[in-house]
């Protein structure tokens, strides 16, 4: 964790569960024509949630900085889980994976690994704890992606990531920028990972949906 300063670049997460709720019509009302243009396009109801549920936190925490530092902004969701990043004064990005038993099965895309970490992943003992340690990893690396405005055109096999610390990491993309990226202490059944161009202090709260930021516990 890097020392608050005056000038220090600053990044907000917020986490919501969403808690398996429906698309109520107070939910619609808060979104744009457009924005529930989509939402009646998903099949699945909770995508629809999801996407929902990610405009409308957005617009409520992200403020614009208020001496006119430009604003970044990442998000991400997975299962019920959804995180909101709001950056002043660095870029950052945001990644979240629901993990846990049975969660994912199947062959590991170990395609997106260093040898490093295939190796490491080969040593587990069941497919749900080398699944839940590759997603941990993988969060980190697309985090990373998006703080870099790269996605997946980003190579992440390429991208060694070493450990600075409990939860942190340092990056080095391929073009040479250098990235920090620190895991979030998000609740059990997800992993969750930020990272940033630049040093920046970090604060992760809660949302308590869909009420909004007026209740919300630091």
């Amino acid at each position: 964790m890097d020392r608050d300063g005056p000038d220090q670049p600053r990044v907000d997460v917020w986490w919501v569960d969403l808690g398996g709720d429906a698309l109520t019509p107070a939910v619609l009302a808060r979104l744009t024509p457009a924005e529930r243009q989509r939402v009646d396009a998903y099949e699945s109801p909770e995508a629809a949630l999801r996407f929902a549920a990610a405009r409308i936190v957005a617009r409520a925490v992200d403020k614009g900085g208020t001496d006119g530092t430009a604003c970044s902004l990442s998000f991400a969701h997975s299962g019920y889980g959804l995180a909101v990043a709001v950056a002043t004064g660095v870029e950052v990005g945001v990644d979240v994976e629901a993990v846990g038993p049975g969660v994912r099965t199947g062959d590991i895309p170990v395609e997106f690994c260093t040898g490093e970490v295939r190796r490491r992943l080969a040593g587990l003992a069941d497919d749900d704890a080398r699944w839940t340690a590759f997603l941990r990893h993988w969060v980190r690396k697309e985090a990373a992606a998006k703080s870099a405005g790269l996605g997946l055109l980003l190579d992440m096999a390429s991208v060694p990531m070493t450990g600075s610390g409990p939860g942190e990491y340092r990056a080095r993309l391929p073009d040479g920028r250098r990235l920090r990226i620190v895991d979030l202490a998000v609740p059990d059944g997800y992993a969750a990972a930020l990272a940033t161009a630049g040093p920046a202090v970090v604060t992760l709260r809660r949302y308590p949906w869909p009420d909004g930021p007026s209740s919300t516990v630091p």
